[in-house]
């Protein structure tokens, strides 16, 4: 079940994904189409229009549409922090501000996501190394 909320943002249960990479990678193995790998699975980039916010502890997702990004991206930061979102989906929001030509907000996500402070919720290096190479 979908609820609209504030700047296009939805809220939907989470849906158990079935095995797309291997379907993916059967579909797409002699083409060179631009997909690339997040977290074991095949992602045309031309098929995501809109990225998905995990719930902290539940079962829910904040939808947010490509589309309908806010202007003032304080507002996907602040969820991004309250919600301790994974560092690769705050790299998504970058780079689709970034596609749509709105290069302050997207150096506000990567600047934020870079900050020592927050070290202590995102541990691992290798998304923290893949935020910093993209601001560079």
């Amino acid at each position: 079940k979908k609820t609209k909320g504030c700047c296009g943002l939805r809220k939907k249960k989470k849906k158990k994904k079935k095995k797309k990479k291997e379907r993916k990678k059967m579909n797409n193995q002699d083409s060179n189409n631009n997909n690339y790998e997040e977290e074991g699975e095949m992602i045309d980039e031309e098929e995501v229009d809109s990225i998905l916010i995990p719930i902290n502890s539940s079962e829910e997702v904040v939808e947010v549409r490509l589309d309908s990004l806010p202007e003032d991206v304080t507002d996907i930061i602040d969820i991004l922090k309250a919600e301790i979102v994974p560092l690769n989906i705050w790299l998504e929001f970058a780079i689709a501000y970034y596609r749509q030509g709105k290069i302050e907000q997207f150096k506000q996500i990567l600047i934020v996501g870079s900050d020592p402070s927050l070290e202590e919720f995102y541990p691992e290096k290798k998304p923290r190394i893949a935020i910093l190479n993209t601001l560079a």
